[in-house]
């Protein structure tokens, strides 16, 4: 048999849960976007950007009372208190209409508007358009994905009426992208309804009683073929009462423009108004109009309020810091600095609870790195009760740094299998013998320098740390997609520290302006003692922060130290080389203009004998394509060359999920003994990804084996009748398996499938026979010439 000849075989089995112990587990809710405060029991109800509704013990420690988690396409639009407090309604995909009992969080009534194709929602990325408001009269108007308006009793959930959103204009696509928004205005007994499509909007109002159309007008507005990003409605009755439309067409928060329209009440008069500001255009993350009687304020960033006038006859609206929250309390509580709110960044919002005269007043903050606090204050002095570390509802990177994770036993393909066994059960280098290496490698320096050897030996190991030769940090690190990286006990669950990576960005510069740094990769450099390696990126400004974090990791704080580079860092990526000075693998780092950079940058030279051996893959989910890349050199610098790529963007199929081999991977055994001295060898191959594809349109599962060098394809699965809705597909590469599992929609069962790798075949072992169903040999490319995913 050839090179790249090996057998695989195939075995199916359906997944089946039981349950085991837990060691620890930790609940989290996510990062709150609607908040309601029940004053007879002091509790908070909540609904998050991740799709669960919860309830929170305020005066305790804000420990989760009742938690609800929607299934995985149900976003939530809207989440209201009812009137009498006792219950919440959520509107959730644009098409769920629920309500919940704050007691319990128990479903007290659910109304479904229709059944809805998520497919193509998770195809296309669109998002589900919906909306409610709830009456005095205690009852809930919604306009749903469909183009449906509603009104419902909330007591029971009876409907009332139901009236399907007519478009009077041919132009107007019903089927194509939309978003949807409402304002009842119970005195004039109407309901006004706003669509915007990518070219135009509809403006509309129906009847509150009967859900009649009587009015319908169609405007241009200014983000021209694209949706807004956001709007919201407000209606001013300064004379006869005129709804106002504020939008923005841009999410650049910092200098997109706002836009507006009015329009009067019998929809004869459609007027385009420009936005004015009495300071430099305030930054409106996430704003909202708000309504308290007669007064219209916007929210923007960081809790500041701006009054909102219109003025008619000029055509103007116009956003003023609103007197009263000159000093928001957001900024207040910034400059209070409390120490639990330090490393947590700025104040986003703040959800005032209500206290009697004299009392502390309190609210719940969010923080910009995620978390949930409840701040107290007697109007002078603001402390912070509790946090809650919601960051860690959205993992971005998790590395274990346990005992079992050793580098001193891996085993590489290189290996015999005595060698690998001798590794496995090789044993970490004593105390002794560790400080004898440290202290030989110091001395070993041109001239003897006592500060020199005194660093190195800090450097490779930590004294101060009081090791002993039994001790290794059995820690898990979760970097969040906030930027917030948790030190967490792997035996305990218990959080020793965290550190918000973006602050230290901007405490490197010294400055909180308008950097946007995005998370590059987090990278373990070193395995034992810990180390890692976070890589940040501001592409707009084009640099970059490297920051080091290392051992001790089970202390309150590990060693930190941030370094700036100035290039905008595109990918980052681990060599198995190590760096002279500290041990550590060396990292390149790929700019945006393709150039590879070596960090840290005295280590160039040592990967110039190397440079034919390094590769790296990108996965591009915007362009549905995967990438192959080596490292060439072009007038003393290095660059980064395609080699290949396959991509997916002008098929049915989507990329699902995509597994790489293990690189550091333990392999306990290279060979499969089969008695009688016979022995097959598994195919060990450190560049393997496994990708998985799904044709929603067909319901078809695609699983590709294929080498990362080459792009060479070993190996390709289907499998029909997969239900992508009801679970995910998870891919696995270790040793020479590959396992992937999926639902089966015609056995309504979750089904694991496990492929396995090898070099030679095992009908050519007489002790092992193996049927010819069982597997078969892949002597040359499956896919031919082309090499093309089929």
């Amino acid at each position: 048999m050839g090179m790249w000849n090996f057998l695989v075989c195939v075995s199916a089995c359906v997944f089946c849960l039981s349950r085991a112990s837990d060691l620890w587990v930790q609940e989290r809710i996510g990062e709150v976007s609607d908040l309601y405060f029940n004053k007879a029991n002091n509790k908070a109800y909540v609904a998050t950007k991740q799709g669960v509704i919860a309830a929170l013990d305020i005066e305790g420690d804000g420990a989760i009372v009742w938690r609800q988690v929607l299934d995985k396409y149900d976003a939530i639009n809207c989440f209201e208190q009812t009137l009498d407090e006792k219950a919440t309604l959520s509107l959730s995909n644009g098409n769920v209409l629920r309500k919940w009992s704050n007691s319990d969080g128990s479903l007290l009534w659910a109304s479904r508007q229709f059944v809805k194709d998520t497919k193509k929602k998770a195809t296309t990325g669109e998002q589900s358009s919906g909306d409610m408001q709830l009456l005095s009269s205690n009852k809930v108007v919604v306009v749903d994905d469909l183009n449906m308006l509603s009104l419902y009793d909330v007591d029971d959930g009876d409907l009332i009426w139901k009236q399907a959103i007519t478009f009077n204009n041919d132009d107007v696509d019903i089927n194509a992208s939309r978003r949807h928004a409402l304002y009842a205005h119970e005195a004039s007994n109407i309901v006004y309804v706003v669509t915007f499509f990518e070219s135009f909007v509809v403006i509309q109002t129906h009847s509150l009683s009967t859900g009649e159309l009587q009015s319908s007008v169609t405007s241009e507005h200014e983000c021209r073929s694209t949706l807004p990003v956001r709007f919201d409605t407000a209606p001013f009755t300064q004379n006869d009462l005129t709804l106002v439309i504020v939008y923005e067409c841009d999410s650049d928060v910092y200098t997109a423009p706002m836009h507006a329209l009015s329009v009067s009440n019998d929809l004869t008069q459609t007027i385009a108004l420009t936005v004015s500001y009495d300071v430099n255009r305030p930054v409106l993350r996430g704003w909202t109009l708000r309504i308290d009687a007669a007064a219209v304020t916007i929210s923007g960033a960081h809790c500041q309020l701006y009054d909102v006038s219109l003025h008619a006859v000029n055509k103007l609206l116009s956003i003023n810091a609103a007197e009263s929250q000159s000093t928001s309390a957001c900024d207040a509580l910034d400059a209070a600095q409390l120490p639990q709110l330090r490393d947590r960044g700025r104040v986003q919002y703040v959800w005032p609870t209500a206290a009697a005269a004299g009392a502390m007043s309190s609210s719940v903050l969010l923080t910009s790195d995620g978390s949930l606090c409840l701040s107290s204050s007697d109007g002078r002095i603001y402390g912070a009760e509790w946090c809650r570390e919601e960051a860690l509802a959205q993992p971005h990177t998790v590395y274990l740094f346990d005992e079992s994770e050793d580098e001193s036993s891996l085993c590489s393909e290189r290996m015999s299998e005595r060698e690998c066994e001798a590794a496995y059960n090789a044993p970490f280098p004593s105390l002794s013998g560790r400080l004898s290496h440290d202290i030989l490698s110091a001395l070993s320096l041109s001239g003897f320098d006592g500060k020199e050897v005194l660093r190195r030996l800090n450097t490779f190991f930590p004294i101060t740390s009081a090791w002993l030769d039994s001790t290794f940090e059995k820690i898990i690190t979760i970097l969040t997609a906030t930027g917030k990286l948790y030190g967490i006990s792997s035996t305990a669950g218990d959080i020793l520290w965290s550190v918000n990576l973006k602050e230290l960005c901007h405490d490197a510069d010294d400055s909180h302006g308008d950097d946007e740094y995005d998370i590059v990769s987090l990278l373990k450099v070193r395995q034992h003692p810990p180390h890692l390696l976070a890589i940040l990126s501001d592409a707009s400004k084009s640099k970059s922060k490297i920051i080091s974090i290392s051992s001790p990791f089970h202390t309150t704080q590990p060693h930190i130290h941030v370094e700036s580079v100035s290039y905008a860092t595109r990918n980052a990526f681990v060599t198995p080389w190590l760096s002279r000075e500290h041990s550590d693998k060396i990292v390149i780092l790929v700019s945006d203009d393709n150039l590879l950079h070596v960090y840290p940058s005295t280590e160039k030279s040592a990967l110039s004998s190397h440079l034919s051996s390094i590769f790296y893959q990108t996965l591009s989910t915007t362009n549905q394509s995967l990438s192959g890349y080596r490292a060439a050199n072009a007038d003393d610098a290095l660059l980064a060359d395609e080699v290949w790529r396959k991509s997916f963007a002008h098929s049915e199929n989507e990329i699902v999920d995509v597994a790489f081999s293990a690189r550091e991977q333990l392999v306990v055994n290279a060979v499969y003994r089969t008695g009688e001295r016979g022995a097959i060898y598994k195919y060990l191959n450190p560049h393997l990804i496994g990708v998985a594809t799904v044709d929603r349109t067909q319901n078809v599962l695609n699983v590709y084996v294929m080498d990362g060098i080459t792009g060479r394809i070993y190996l390709h699965q289907y499998h029909a009748d997969v239900d992508l809705d009801m679970s995910g597909v998870s891919l696995l590469l270790f040793e020479n398996k590959v396992v992937y599992s999926f639902f089966n929609r015609n056995t309504q069962s979750t089904e694991i499938h496990n492929i396995e790798l090898w070099s030679s075949n095992p009908q050519d072992v007489p002790t092992k026979p193996r049927k010819p169903s069982e597997g078969y040999v892949v002597g040359e490319n499956p896919l031919g010439d082309t090499n093309a995913f089929s």
